[in-house]
């Protein structure tokens, strides 16, 4: 597999317990510590509702995308844990016309996380 950023062969070090799980991540671990993520969850209000909005980045970086995709399973197992019964949303970014969008829509309880904000 390789790095969706700088296109190097991702090597996996596999020992004799582990020798078939499958590698998940798009990106190589040079590329994850020049733009790494930090997350950071908030609550909005939507027309008398909640939404639960997790950021994956606090920036918009060059590469984004594919290579940040499975970094996403977490907040779904955390979502099915504990918001089952709230609506999924992912976006890539989430700025003001989504979020005006979803106010007007008025689904309910949302649960949505995004790679990256642009609210302001």
């Amino acid at each position: 597999m390789f790095c969706e950023i700088c296109q190097e062969k991702i090597v996996i070090k596999r020992d004799l317990w582990h020798l078939f799980t499958p590698s998940i991540h798009h990106i190589c671990d040079r590329c994850f510590t020049k733009y790494p993520l930090y997350s950071r969850t908030k609550v909005y209000p939507i027309n008398g509702y909640i939404m639960t909005h997790t950021v994956l980045s606090m920036v918009k970086y060059k590469y984004q995308g594919i290579c940040y995709q499975s970094f996403i399973a977490p907040y779904i197992k955390h979502y099915l844990k504990n918001f089952d019964n709230l609506i999924f949303l992912y976006f890539e970014c989430m700025d003001l016309k989504v979020y005006e969008l979803l106010d007007s829509l008025e689904l309910g309880d949302l649960y949505v996380v995004s790679l990256y904000e642009n609210m302001g």
